[in-house]
């Protein structure tokens, strides 16, 4: 899949509380190894994601009989992410450097969030719509690369690159995502790993796909890697997270575990997804096969709040200068 095809997550820096700004494309100076060795700084638009690993943990729910049933709107869950980087690429799309070549070292990202259902799915082949309301992202960095996407171990190991937390007072659309099944009511779409060989024989998965986007403030950037800073401009400075979902898997293995200690693949029932012949979901938890990218940009107040802003100031100035003109009198 084309990285320019890939939908949206966002990592956001917030300078102040503006109310109506624009959004403006950013590239970044960036060291990939954050100094130890490497080509040094490089110019970066955006972060490409090798494929990786996601699980919505109690999507489904108890039904109180021992069994499962759908969620209801209203009804939260947890989604775990994580996958490496594989790629950094500048304003042209042109690869500026590669990470993880003869092994050398890896740039791993994971997102742990709460999700609340918006429109609930139904048996079968269905949509449901969900809204983050809390979670983290954070990315690290090792030499040598360690992660494995099987085992789904060493996506937090080495240093600190990067740290965000939900922008909870975004508007709706950029913190939402939606997931489309397309297997009907007790069906699947085959063997749950579809790449290469299937390291979980007999374990199948229904079809879909979807994307959510999110919103982070950043809390921490790593000034080895982020060279001299994330930029001083008037506004928020965000680093968009770009994802697709998809079962089954076809471009990563399906991990053992998360990066939470979470348990993967042996947590998802017979068949990822899958439901009874009368509609009742097989387990709480559903995996899908993560593809992102990471791009940057920031958020500038229009001229009208600018203007609004300097014009309330004048009129406290004049204000202050009345007063004190009334009080010498």
């Amino acid at each position: 899949m084309s990285r320019l095809t890939k939908k949206v997550f966002a990592a956001v820096l917030s300078l102040g509380g503006l109310a109506t700004s624009a959004h403006a494309g950013v590239v970044l100076p960036f060291n990939p190894t954050g100094g130890a060795g490497g080509p040094g700084v490089v110019n970066v638009s955006s972060f490409d994601q090798l494929p990786g690993n996601a699980i919505a943990v109690g999507f489904n729910k108890p039904d109180g009989a021992g069994g499962f049933r759908l969620p209801n709107a209203g009804e939260s869950f947890n989604l775990q992410y994580q996958a490496a980087t594989g790629g950094l690429f500048d304003a042209t799309n042109t690869l500026q450097y590669a990470y993880g070549v003869g092994n050398a070292n890896q740039l791993t990202w994971v997102a742990n969030l709460t999700e609340t259902v918006i429109q609930a799915p139904s048996p079968g082949a269905s949509t449901a719509v969900f809204l983050a309301t809390g979670g983290t992202l954070m990315a690290y960095y090792n030499a040598p690369r360690v992660f494995s996407d099987l085992a789904g171990t060493g996506f937090t190991t080495g240093t600190l690159v990067y740290s965000g937390t939900l922008n909870t007072s975004a508007p709706v659309s950029a913190n939402s995502g939606n997931f489309t099944s397309t297997t009907p009511i007790g069906g699947n779409a085959g063997a749950l790993d579809q790449n290469g060989t299937d390291n979980y024989p007999g374990i199948l998965s229904v079809g879909g796909s979807g994307g959510t986007n999110l919103e982070f403030n950043t809390t921490f950037a790593n000034t080895s890697f982020f060279v001299g800073g994330l930029p001083s401009v008037l506004g928020l400075f965000l680093a968009d997270l770009q994802t697709q979902n998809n079962i089954p898997f076809r471009t990563v293995d399906p991990a053992a575990t998360f990066f939470t200690g979470q348990l993967g693949v042996g947590s998802v029932g017979p068949i990822n997804g899958g439901t009874t012949a009368a509609g009742a979901p097989l387990a709480a938890n559903v995996m899908f096969a993560s593809d992102a990218s990471t791009s940057f940009n920031t958020v500038v107040p229009e001229p009208s709040t600018i203007i609004s802003a300097s014009m309330a100031g004048v009129a406290g100035l004049i204000y202050s200068l009345r007063r004190r003109r009334t009080n010498a009198a």
